[in-house]
């Protein structure tokens, strides 16, 4: 479906709706809004989401096309993206962007918005939308998003990960650790 695809025209509207300028392309790229990952994957699930709408098309040449629906479903890509944008290319870059600068005793201001409450926000904005004239739609796009976990990246063990727990188990790992029989000839 042509209007379940991400379209260079709508990058501006996407920038918009994360709180940038429509045309930053220095803080998000085009390549990064319509890459597989961000725009590309909205698209993908966002025709699967609206599949179980049968008597809704927005294809012109579709004998059910409603262009209520296709601006629904375009609306709706737009938030979509900029949820999965929000979760993850901003969320992992979080506290990088600077949002002000100053010569002054050299102050410099970090942006501290929440993006994982920005995409749940967006998100919801996208569900509400489909469900304007198709709630099928909506609850498909809500129910694979809350199946789609976000991986972990790197895990770490060590002493300082049992902060939390007794003296005697921190004690007893660095014992192990220190062994002088294995580390003997080592330190």
């Amino acid at each position: 479906m042509a209007c379940t695809d991400l379209s260079a025209s709508d990058y501006g509207e996407v920038r918009l709706a994360l709180g940038l300028a429509a045309d930053d392309d220095t803080s998000l790229p085009d390549a990064v809004i319509g890459g597989r990952l961000y725009g590309g994957l909205a698209g993908l699930r966002m025709a699967k989401a609206v599949e179980c709408c049968e008597d809704l098309s927005c294809e012109s040449a579709s004998d059910d096309y409603d262009a209520t629906w296709e601006a629904y479903v375009a609306a709706a890509v737009v938030a979509f993206t900029a949820s999965l944008l929000a979760r993850g290319y901003y969320s992992a870059r979080a506290g990088e962007r600077v949002t002000s600068e100053g010569l002054g005793s050299l102050k410099v201001s970090y942006d501290k918005t929440d993006w994982g409450v920005l995409a749940d926000t967006l998100l919801r904005q996208a569900e509400a939308t489909l469900s304007l004239m198709c709630s099928c739609a909506a609850s498909t796009l809500a129910k694979r998003s809350a199946d789609m976990g976000v991986p972990t990246l790197i895990s770490v063990d060590g002493p300082g990960r049992y902060l939390g727990e007794d003296d005697d188990t921190i004690d007893k790992r660095l014992d192990e650790w220190l062994n002088p029989d294995v580390t003997e000839g080592l330190i």
